[in-house]
């Protein structure tokens, strides 16, 4: 099992807890949880910037940053509600086979403008 042991210039925390109830646990525990009794354990590491000694071999952490702007598209968003709108109208004003054909024309044009609508713009900082 690799543990992390850190150098000078880096600092990490580990926390051992239950899967199912978040009990604290010691980090070599084995078995069943003593509060639910059932098994499995989650292992949290944090690592802070700088070098990190795995077993005698250095390793140089990657932080990576990234944002995301979400941006919505409000001409698209309201020709997505007025065909829906229309459409529950228009369906009730034409007989059987048509209303269905005009359904299914507004499932297809609000399905492919659909993602449209919102835009996720993703911005990648420089990796430290």
């Amino acid at each position: 099992m690799l543990t992390p042991k850190s150098s000078k210039s880096m600092t990490t925390t580990s926390r051992t807890t239950c899967k199912w109830c978040n009990e604290p646990l010691s980090p070599d525990h084995t078995g069943p949880c003593p509060k639910c009794w059932k098994t499995g354990k989650n292992i949290t590491i944090a690592l802070r910037p700088g070098k990190l000694n795995i077993t005698g071999h250095e390793v140089k952490t990657i932080i990576e940053r990234r944002q995301e702007i979400i941006k919505e598209n409000p001409k698209i968003k309201w020709i997505t509600i007025l065909v829906s709108i229309t459409s529950i109208f228009l369906g009730g004003i034409f007989p059987p086979p048509f209303n269905i054909i005009i359904g299914l024309a507004a499932f297809f044009i609000t399905y492919s403008l659909g993602p449209l609508v919102i835009k996720t713009i993703i911005i990648e900082r420089d990796k430290s």
